[in-house]
């Protein structure tokens, strides 16, 4: 058996794979949702987002910061490859005022 994962990409593995077992963990700070960012065409960083996705933790994947939007609208990429446009993905207390009389 070949080990031919790169020590920088099985870093950010362990570190995804980190964050979910916080999320897992009641002792543990809420972790709201994970937003991985990289190339859509990256198999390194698809595989980012399989890691939350396979425990149950809401997670994103985007390309760009466009990918979100001010009216609290993402487009990020699925496990399946597709990319698709998701509405309402922060919560409410996650939204705050950032008009100067607010």
């Amino acid at each position: 058996e070949f080990d031919t994962i790169c020590d920088a990409t099985q870093v950010r593995q362990d570190a995804v794979d980190e964050l979910c077992a916080m999320h897992e963990d009641p002792e543990q700070p809420n972790l709201d949702f994970i937003l991985v960012v990289g190339g859509f065409d990256s198999s390194n960083t698809a595989h980012l987002l399989e890691i939350p996705q396979m425990r149950g933790v809401k997670s994103y994947h985007i390309n760009t910061a466009d990918c979100i939007q001010a009216d609290n609208t993402i487009q990020h990429r699925t496990v399946d490859g597709e990319v698709v446009e998701s509405e309402a993905f922060l919560d409410e207390a996650m939204i705050w005022d950032t008009s100067d009389d607010g």
